[in-house]
């Protein structure tokens, strides 16, 4: 076989072998439960405003009003080739899917609303697809994290056996020496005692008796008296 040949065979056989890879890929994809997304939406918003989703997978996006019931909303993804998938108008109240493969190829790809001017108000967000985009929760969902949970140990005092000899040693000093225990003699205090005040007189002093010329009682009774 010529060089040339060689290398159309070479050539041929790698196209072959990523078609089939690409195939692979895509019926793996479509065998597996499409991710499921929920997107709030009202004046003049998407909650979440970013979706993370990995590569060639299937999802269902299901687009929830929340706002006025006057004031219609919608969400479209332009995707890679030039797709396009879109869900329908829907109201305060209503809701609609929209299922779709994501790309292949990473990247970061828009979807925003199409009613009137309602993307320039700011309804518009990203579509990011990432290989690693497995490891990413689901929005709607919390991350938790094993956080390994600390133990107390009581660990009890060591315990000691006293000795005769230890329980003499911790006797009071009183025990072992009866001398008479000094006592405090008081001291004088240094503080004058207090003043006493007299406290004022309210008796009024009663004038001295006068002398009054009273006659004398006779002792003896004038005039005759019978003989006996």
């Amino acid at each position: 076989m010529s060089p040339a040949r060689r290398s159309v065979a070479g050539v041929v056989l790698i196209v072959m072998l990523a078609t089939l890879a690409q195939r692979w890929t895509t019926a793996r994809a479509t065998d597996a439960e499409p991710a499921e997304i929920t997107v709030k939406t009202g004046e003049w918003f998407y909650d979440p405003g970013e979706l993370k989703l990995s590569p060639s997978s299937a999802v269902t996006v299901t687009l929830r009003h929340g706002g006025s019931e006057m004031t219609p909303h919608d969400i479209v993804f332009e995707l890679d080739d030039g797709r396009r998938v879109a869900s329908a108008r829907i109201t305060g109240g209503e809701s609609d899917s929209v299922g779709f493969m994501t790309p292949a190829m990473s990247g970061s790809y828009v979807f925003y609303c199409s009613v009137d001017d309602h993307r320039s108000r700011g309804m518009e967000g990203r579509l990011v697809i990432d290989a690693a985009a497995d490891d990413t929760p689901s929005p709607g969902t919390t991350a938790t994290e094993d956080v390994p949970t600390a133990t107390a140990t009581m660990t009890a005092p060591p315990t000691h056996t006293l000795s005769t000899e230890d329980l003499v040693a911790y006797l009071p000093r009183v025990l072992r020496d009866p001398s008479p225990i000094p006592t405090a003699s008081p001291t004088a205090s240094n503080t004058p005692a207090p003043s006493l005040t007299p406290a004022p007189s309210t008796l009024t002093a009663r004038p001295p008796a006068t002398a009054t010329n009273t006659p004398a009682r006779p002792t003896t009774f004038p005039g005759p008296y019978p003989a006996p």
